[in-house]
């Protein structure tokens, strides 16, 4: 038998072989929600300590720090779209990234002072710089 063309009315069952596209028991998320902040403020730390003044990072730990945090802000952005089991099963995902990113963070930027410790920066009078 071929598919209908239209739901059935309401309060009636759909006929078999009717495919709902979304099933009625998905919530939705909202921007509101306290975990969509909780992964904004998360996100938003590790760029912060990413981004800080005078870290040590090179280019490579922040833009690898960057990407994690720029799929869970998307994550964030788009919540109103996205189903709460779906952003719940997504946002574990993203904070064990994030807590570990901002653990591997600090221990590159340990090893960068490291590396620098006994070294003076001595300017050359010409705009340039030795080490001393």
């Amino acid at each position: 038998a071929p598919r209908p063309l239209s739901p059935p009315p309401s309060g009636a069952s759909p006929p078999a072989g009717w495919a709902q596209p979304w099933p009625a028991t998905r919530r939705m998320m909202t921007d509101a929600d306290p975990r969509v902040k909780e992964l904004q403020t998360l996100a938003w730390g590790l760029q912060s300590l990413s981004n800080k003044p005078g870290c040590k990072l090179p280019e490579s730990a922040k833009r690898a720090a960057y990407k994690v945090t720029s799929k869970a802000i998307d994550l964030c952005t788009n919540a109103p779209y996205i189903a709460e089991e779906d952003f719940v099963r997504s946002m574990e995902v993203y904070k064990k990234e994030i807590e570990a990113k901002k653990v591997w963070l600090k221990e590159v930027e340990d090893a960068e002072i490291e590396k620098l410790k006994g070294k003076c920066y001595a300017g050359d009078g010409c705009g340039g710089y030795s080490v001393a």
